[in-house]
């Protein structure tokens, strides 16, 4: 990748001041001070209904009330039963002494129909033995301890604008993206040796040129996303379901645990071989051709799991395997092959062990 040319450019000391100056004019003046609330408080106090005469409710630019789903919003009750710190929630006051919600609706109307017991907990993935269970089924002196734990909120002052509210909850519901499943599982890296490899693994030469992704791609762990599903469906896709994020998750955390040299050597040798593959008889490498032979300037997942996969497949059968670019070229522009790996292409379980086998099956045939 050729380096990037910075044009830096000397600001004037006029443009300078006028930095300066926006930059006071616009800087907000918001008063604030933080407190600790305990959950019963906030519980208590939340208008959940019309006819409730309470101290905190929610303005009109805040998402309705419960949009979270109901795995979300178990996901939220764990944290807290587990410990776990939880984000700040952000309040203001008003002038006959209610509080407003500024930010923090979703959970605090999470945590209203919790103690409610009209929120059975599902999917738990650490408090199992809480699937199915709502509030009231909880352990007394675990009830207590809900009721009286301490959530961190940001209160406003009562003399903050309205105008000055929205603009805070917007920033804060804005300011950044949503973690996406290959983000989560490169967090994992620092105790799981498998994720290490990956990671590696996204800095090899023959990947990097043959994948071509761009930064923005790189910066999302589109790249370890690519790598982590190879070695799960080549080594396990037999017994894949109809979930691919639980598939990988669940091949992460088993090949992690029984991690050793030896496998981390097999591991490479695969991944290598593959690659070397590709980079032999494929002209553009893993990108999707246009009908005139030309590459498109993407890598879609449907397309790199079939030929990596299918590939390094029929490598295990056969370790001297050849082809030509001629034939690669075949079978990128086939009817067939187009067919089954289509720009988000169906994760179905029938589907995706098709195109696998597809691939596999060219290259140790020789023919579509």
């Amino acid at each position: 990748m050729g380096e990037q040319t910075e044009f830096i450019f000397e600001l004037t000391d006029e443009h300078k001041d006028r930095i300066l100056s926006q930059i006071k004019n616009l800087r907000s003046d918001i008063k604030y001070d933080t407190r600790d609330f305990p959950i019963d408080y906030l519980y208590l106090n939340y208008k959940s209904d019309e006819d409730s005469v309470t101290g905190l409710s929610a303005p009109e630019y805040q998402r309705e009330e419960l949009i979270w789903s109901g795995k979300a919003m178990s996901r939220f009750i764990e944290s807290i039963l587990l410990g776990y710190p939880i984000p700040l929630i952000f309040l203001a006051d008003r002038e006959d002494g209610t509080l407003e919600i500024v930010d923090g609706l979703q959970r605090i109307s999470t945590l209203s129909k919790f103690l409610n017991n009209e929120l059975m907990l599902i999917n738990l993935e650490k408090l199992t033995e809480l699937n199915d269970c709502t509030f009231g089924q909880l352990p007394l002196n675990e009830q207590r301890r809900f009721r009286a734990k301490s959530l961190r909120i940001v209160v406003l002052d009562e003399n903050t604008k309205d105008e000055e509210k929205v603009e805070l909850f917007n920033r804060l519901n804005t300011s950044s993206e949503e973690a996406n499943a290959s983000e989560i599982r490169s967090g994992k890296e620092y105790k799981n040796g498998f994720m290490r490899l990956v990671k590696e693994l996204t800095l090899d030469p023959i990947f990097v040129r043959n994948t071509k992704l761009s930064e923005e791609k790189k910066n999302r762990k589109e790249d370890i996303e690519l790598i982590t599903r190879f070695f799960a469906l080549s080594h396990n896709y037999e017994n894949y379901g109809n979930n691919l994020q639980k598939f990988l998750d669940k091949f992460v955390e088993e090949a992690g645990t029984e991690w050793t040299e030896s496998k981390r050597l097999i591991f490479v040798q695969e991944f290598n071989d593959a690659m070397k593959f590709v980079d032999t008889y494929f002209k553009y490498g893993f990108r999707k051709l246009k009908k005139n032979g030309e590459a498109m300037n993407r890598v879609t997942r449907t397309q790199f799991d079939s030929l990596a996969v299918g590939i390094s497949l029929a490598l295990k059968e056969n370790g001297s395997l050849e082809t030509t670019s001629e034939n690669v070229q075949k079978l990128l522009l086939s009817k067939e092959f187009e067919g089954l790996t289509p720009s988000g292409a169906s994760n179905n379980r029938t589907k995706l062990i098709r195109r696998i086998e597809y691939v596999k099956d060219y290259f140790l045939d020789g023919t579509v």
